[in-house]
């Protein structure tokens, strides 16, 4: 899944596949859906990718409208190529492109946030690293 994509048909498959894992979600009584934030391919810049996150999952996040719907959990990643989420700071331009939409949330994957950077090696290290996601 990668909604920052410059591959139109990328793009479209994402859309379907997150429709699709939100749905069965929701059918199985599960809390939420771990998705990867993807990557601004193609040479795009960050801004430009973003633009098309919030084009194509927005809507999506819209169709959350029951009570008992799945959170949608944007997983960091390790950083590589350009990706749009590796350091806990790329949550902020994430959130806002989404509006901070009520079923979004975040999982925190301490692997790749320590392979992008992120010193988790002490209690201060993770103490920094969350107080960053508040």
């Amino acid at each position: 899944i990668n909604f920052g994509s410059h591959t139109e048909a990328t793009v479209e498959k994402s859309v379907d596949s997150l429709r699709h894992s939100l749905r069965r979600a929701r059918e199985i009584g599960a809390l939420g859906v771990v998705v990867h934030t993807g990557s601004a391919t193609g040479g795009r810049p960050r801004a430009e990718a973003l633009a098309q996150v919030r084009e194509y999952m927005r809507p999506l996040l819209d169709e959350l409208t029951h009570d008992d719907d799945p959170y949608l959990l944007l997983e960091s990643t390790a950083g590589q190529g350009s990706s749009l989420c590796s350091r806990t700071w790329d949550f902020g331009p994430y959130f806002e492109a989404l509006d901070s939409h009520p079923k979004l949330g975040i999982c925190l994957d301490t692997c790749h946030i320590y392979a992008a950077g992120h010193d988790l090696t002490g209690p201060s290290g993770m103490r920094q690293t969350l107080d960053l996601l508040v």
